[in-house]
């Protein structure tokens, strides 16, 4: 049997798409072509301690499981088309940007989901989450209901615009917490698709933590409201993620082979191993690009994908690197946003120690180093009126090359009140 032309060898996950916030795309994460020899002697790269089996998680009783609490929650989110409309044009912009009338609508919205508010909260301070993905069943594997709980978090990030409007720190910082740990509980899930939908969570949390450093609210912008948000903050290592990501796919990919193989009547005396060498150099080339900001190269990605391919085949897996790709770009994106909440809480506590921002930029360091995305130092621009304007150089011209345009406001600019 020739492995590499036959599609029961191919591990697909496909994305949620046509989502107002996010526009993640169909992604292959596992095929097989040009990755496989047959009971080749072990490479450097070793997976003989991974399996797929190794990648479940142990059962949890419900009250102390944060994925059983999120997906109670987002079951309970039933609207009407109408609402489903009103929320989508909410996320799109801040509270202040919202047409007359709008913010009654949500706030009713709002009070008819309270259940729903309540039980996503539950799951906040709970640790250890677990879906149940039995990935042992590779494309028979079942995944949690991703569209309902990209509901949930854009329920959430409304909760949270409407508390900081009304100058509630407690509900915002409340409503900022359940956001991270949805979208957190979602990446710890080793696939493809769970990690671009929770870094989809993420970045509406952390758009909505960028206008808390710019509220004019006199209970909001406070040192103590600033410290409480920067310890809401997620902060997370990318490239252990994205290293997990890439181990799990292996080990899926090796546990299909043989077992569709074992399934054969005329391959069953096979035993596939994957080609170590290969897919350790592949690791690294996609660990690196973490480091290499989007907008020093934008092309560099398809190239970069093309010289890392498996032969004889390169087509074959090209699919599979764009869906790691995918991930590394919206990475970037999310350590941008961090960056440039973070300058705004460092320069907001600075106005309000010294009464004014500097009117030349200080050597702070998230202004002084470029961001992980762009490229390029923040722009730091002092206004007549007193206040700031922190900006990401170019981002959001790049974010539209990689999610919708109507999304790309995430990176919009912070403009800090005069002190």
């Amino acid at each position: 049997m020739t492995v590499t032309n036959n599609p029961q060898f191919r591990y697909t996950a496909l994305t949620a798409a046509a989502v107002i916030l996010i526009g993640l795309m169909v992604v292959t994460v596992v095929r097989v072509a040009g990755v496989v020899r047959a009971s080749e002697p072990q490479q450097p790269y070793d997976l003989t301690d991974l399996s797929a089996e190794d990648l479940e998680k142990p059962p949890l009783m419900d009250e102390e499981n944060a994925a059983a609490w999120l997906q109670a929650g987002a079951a309970a989110i039933v609207w009407t088309d109408v609402e489903k409309a009103t929320i989508g044009e909410a996320t799109l912009a801040p509270y202040d940007d919202w047409p007359k009338g709008q913010s009654s609508q949500v706030r009713a919205i709002l009070d008819r989901h309270r259940g729903a508010l309540e039980t996503l909260h539950r799951a906040a301070p709970i640790e250890r989450s677990n879906y149940g993905i039995r990935y042992r069943e590779a494309l028979d594997a079942e995944m949690p209901d991703l569209l309902g709980l990209l509901d949930a978090s854009r329920l959430l990030m409304i909760e949270a615009r409407i508390a900081l409007a009304d100058g509630d720190e407690v509900r915002t910082l409340g409503a900022l917490e359940t956001m991270t740990r949805l979208a957190t509980s979602l990446q710890d899930e080793p696939t493809t698709i769970t990690t671009l939908v929770g870094i989809a969570c993420q970045r509406m949390m952390l758009t909505v933590a960028a206008e808390a450093t710019q509220s004019e609210h006199p209970d909001i912008g406070t040192s103590e409201f600033l410290d409480d948000l920067e310890q809401k903050l997620p902060r997370t290592d990318d490239g252990e993620t994205l290293a997990r990501l890439f181990d799990a796919w292996t080990a899926v990919l090796e546990n299909e082979l043989n077992r569709r193989a074992a399934e054969s009547e005329t391959d069953s005396a096979h035993r596939y191993d994957l080609d170590r060498t290969q897919l350790f150099e592949l690791r690294s080339e996609l660990l690196g690009l973490l480091a290499v900001p989007y907008g020093t190269f934008p092309d560099r990605f398809g190239d970069q994908a093309k010289e890392v391919m498996f032969e004889p085949e390169p087509e074959a897996v090209l699919e599979d690197v764009q869906g790691f790709i995918k991930v590394i770009e919206r990475f970037q994106v999310l350590e941008a946003q961090l960056q440039l909440i973070d300058t705004g809480i460092a320069m907001r506590r600075i106005g309000l120690e010294d009464g004014a921002y500097p009117t030349q930029r200080p050597a702070v360091a998230v202004l002084t180093d470029p961001d992980p995305f762009t490229g390029r130092r923040l722009v730091y621009e002092t206004r007549p009126d007193g206040s700031l304007e922190l900006a990401l150089d170019g981002a959001v011209a790049l974010l539209e090359q990689i999610i919708p345009k109507q999304s790309a406001h995430a990176l919009a600019p912070i403009v800090l009140p005069r002190p």
